[in-house]
């Protein structure tokens, strides 16, 4: 005599929950990937207004400074051509050290890997870095 299986309503949750989870999951790593790299391009723009600061604070040219950020940018994932440069103050020939301050604001289109966050923040977000150097002699 053949034993009739019963069907066991449990079988299948743990399925149907993962199949719940999985996209919150997916979508929770994303994000941190995402703010990640949002991250790292805000410390690599900063670091890149540093050194055209300190270009501008030593008597370079806005062209030095520029060249100075895009150097900084060839070894970052920030391509250089998608950089702008919103505020750039050049010391004076007459500046007395200390007195007055030159300062670069390096800024960037960031998008985001994942559509549903990029569609959140609108696509995208502008992301900045500023320094500011004593101007020397």
């Amino acid at each position: 005599m053949r034993r009739l299986r019963r069907h066991d309503p449990q079988r299948g949750a743990a399925a149907v929950e993962f199949a719940l989870v999985l996209p919150l999951l997916v979508l929770l790593l994303f994000g941190i990937v995402d703010f990640a790299r949002a991250f790292h391009t805000q410390l690599t723009l900063s670091d890149a207004a540093a050194e055209g600061a300190r270009t501008l604070a030593t008597g370079g040219t806005l062209a030095a400074a520029r060249s100075a950020v895009g150097s900084v940018l060839q070894v970052t994932a920030v391509a250089p051509a998608a950089v702008s440069y919103p505020l750039a103050t050049v010391c004076p020939a007459t500046a007395v050290p200390g007195t007055v301050r030159a300062a670069m604001t390096v800024s960037t289109r960031f998008e985001f890997v994942t559509p549903l966050i990029g569609s959140l923040a609108g696509g995208g977000l502008t992301i900045s870095g500023t320094a500011a150097r004593q101007c020397a002699a």
